[in-house]
C-alpha cells in the first residue's frame, strides 16, 4: 500500500469517527430536549433570524422592518439564506453546515 493511499484512509477512518461521534451527542442532545434541537449560542439564533429576514422580506436585518449590521459573520448568514430558500426554514440547517465545516476542517 502506498503512502498516499494509507493517507486516504486514515483520512476517510477520521471522517467516519468524527461522523459517528456527531451522530452520537447529536442524538443524545436532541432526546434530553424533547426532540428539539437546542443551541448553546445565541449566535446560531441570531444568524437563522437573519437569514429568515432575507429569505422572506428581502432585509439583512434582526427584524424584517430595517437593515441592521447584526451579524458577526455576513457570509455565514448569506450561506444560511441561501439553504433557507432552496430547502426552506429549519433548525437543522446551521447543524448540517457546522457539519460540513467540521469536515473541511479535518
Amino acid at each position: 500500500m502506498s503512502e498516499k493511499s494509507r493517507q486516504r484512509w486514515i483520512l476517510l477512518a477520521i471522517f467516519v469517527l468524527f461522523s459517528i461521534l456527531l451522530s452520537v451527542f447529536v442524538y443524545a442532545a436532541y432526546i434530553a430536549n424533547d426532540g428539539h434541537i437546542i443551541y448553546v449560542l445565541d449566535d446560531t439564533y441570531i444568524h437563522m433570524a437573519m437569514a429568515k429576514n432575507i429569505v422572506e422580506y428581502g432585509v439583512f436585518g434582526i427584524t424584517p422592518y430595517r437593515v441592521s449590521a447584526t451579524s458577526s459573520s455576513p457570509f455565514w448568514t448569506l450561506l444560511l439564506a441561501l439553504l433557507y430558500g432552496i430547502f426552506g426554514k429549519s433548525e437543522w440547517l446551521p447543524l448540517f453546515l457546522n457539519y460540513l465545516s467540521g469536515l473541511g476542517a479535518i
